[in-house]
This record gives structure tokens, sequence and C-alpha cells, in this order.
């Protein structure tokens, strides 16, 4: 999220209705420019997805921005190329074709042989996605066919049957984008602010909200100085 933000683009997340099938919408708004309004309630895979899914069409669509609304991936969309270009972009971008080598080459398969369970499990793993997307992304790289993802699932039911499901979602309060708690925590350490301040503004109890502000670096401690503070993620 945060890398998406340092292109301009602002990330809106939100909570989506249970029953939505969306996992979020890009779009251009005359006050705050290119936008995605991602679901807070997704699973993280979801949100990643959808964020980079975004993002290509951000690169790619423009003069002017369309309004897009996109959910897991759905060969039904697929007539589009626009939206080819998207999914097949944020395949990629999760998923860099020489990272997949690298782990490839480490299990000594070959290409022809990627379809086997561990070595899915361990991309699920490394690439923090869910094993349609690791799917979906085998298939883009042309390292698979059709014909032959239908016999591998044929023989995994157990993969086969978390395929093609509506998205999962979290229970929890709406995240909220990494350019709106920086802001927080450079208010709080420039003393604009106490600890019950920010925790307001974060929505959160104050216990939450020393332990957020707490991965911050600060030039000087919020109630040593009038000085203006930098505050930097440490993470």
């Amino acid at each position: 999220e945060a890398l998406i933000e340092d292109q301009g683009l602002k990330v809106i997340a939100r909570r989506f209705p249970p029953e939505a099938t969306s996992l979020g919408a890009f779009f251009f708004d005359g006050d705050i420019g290119p936008t995605i309004l991602v679901d807070a309630s997704a699973e993280a895979a979801d949100v990643s997805y959808a964020l980079a899914r975004h993002y290509g069409h951000f690169l790619a669509d423009y003069e002017p921005y369309p309004y897009i609304v996109c959910g897991r991936p759905d060969p039904q969309s697929f007539t589009d190329a626009s939206e080819v270009r998207a999914h097949t972009f944020a395949l990629a971008f999760l998923m860099p074709e020489n990272d997949i080598d690298t782990y490839r080459d480490a299990m000594k398969l070959q290409r022809s042989q990627v379809l086997r369970t561990e070595f899915l499990q361990q991309l699920q793993v490394y690439f923090e996605l869910d094993v349609e997307l690791v799917l979906w992304r085998l298939l883009s790289l042309g390292w698979v066919t059709a014909s032959q993802l239908q016999q591998f699932l044929e023989q995994e039911p157990a993969i086969a049957k978390s395929l093609h499901q509506a998205p999962q979602r979290r229970p929890g309060k709406d995240m909220l984008p990494d350019r709106f708690v920086q802001l927080v925590a450079r208010g709080f350490g420039d003393d604009k602010f106490d600890l019950q301040g920010a925790a307001k503004l974060l929505g959160v109890e104050a216990s939450e909200a020393e332990r957020v502000l707490g991965q911050f670096h600060y030039d000087s401690t919020p109630s040593d100085s009038n000085d203006s503070t930098v505050a930097s993620d440490e993470q």
C-alpha cells in the first residue's frame, strides 16, 4: 500500500458489505486525484491483488481515467483487453518471474513440474497469496496449460474446492491508509496532540495507539521540544 501511495495514488480502505463480490475500485476524484478504494475486511491476499490490479489500471488506462470495480479473478471479465492487462500486471507485480524461478530451482523442478502441491503451498507462503492466485500466475507464465491444470485439480479435490469462492472477509475495524497514520504520528511528534488525541484520530484505544506510534522514530520526544519533528516508520 505504501509503495502505491508513493506513486501519487490515494488508497482508501473501508469495510464492504458481507455480500459484496467486489474487492475494490479505481477512480479519479477531482479533489484528491487517482484513488483506489479497497475492502478493509478482505483477506490480505485479496487486498494485495485488488491494489496491484488497480495500480495496473492507473499506469495504463488514462485519458480519461476509467471507473473500474474488480473482485476475484473472473474469466468472464477477460473479454476486455484492459482487464486482461491489469490482471496480468497484478500477477507479475505480486509474483515476479525471477523470484518464482529461484524458488523452483532450489526445489530442483523443471517448469513443466510446477503443478505439485508442496511447491504451490510454498509459493503461497513465500508470496503471501492464496493458491488460486498462484495458479493464475503459472497459467499467465505459460508454464502450465488449461488442460494440465484441469487434470491436476481432478487429482487434488481439496485445492479444486478452494477455487472460485467469494471474497473471504475478516471481522474487525477499517484499515487506515499508511499516509494517514504517518500524519497522525507527525502531529503527535510535533506536540499537536497527546496520546489520547492520537488514539481518537486513529479510532483505537490508547494502548493500541501507543503501540502504533511506537513504530515511528521521532527527532525529539514530543514533550521535550516545540521544534518540528519528523516521524518515520521504523518497520
